[in-house]
């Protein structure tokens, strides 16, 4: 499955309530680990610290960020 097929289905298979990993997040986006980082690091995607070396983003903010990306196209 390509980027683009996963980018249309990835808000099926999104719950907003739940937290996912940063690889997670790149697994449902087609995208790597360091894109999700670097979405992170650039406030396009709001992430919780759960502890020192754990990153959590919310279904809510991916959601949010596949509609902004979907707005620009």
């Amino acid at each position: 499955m390509d980027y683009v097929e996963q980018a249309v289905l990835a808000p099926h298979n999104i719950e907003s309530s739940r937290l996912y990993t940063a690889q997670q997040v790149a697994d449902l986006l087609g995208v790597t680990s360091k894109t999700v980082r670097t979405w992170i690091n650039n406030g396009q995607l709001i992430a919780l610290r759960p502890g020192p070396r754990s990153t959590r983003i919310a279904g809510c903010s991916i959601l949010q960020i596949l509609g902004h990306r979907h707005d620009k196209k």
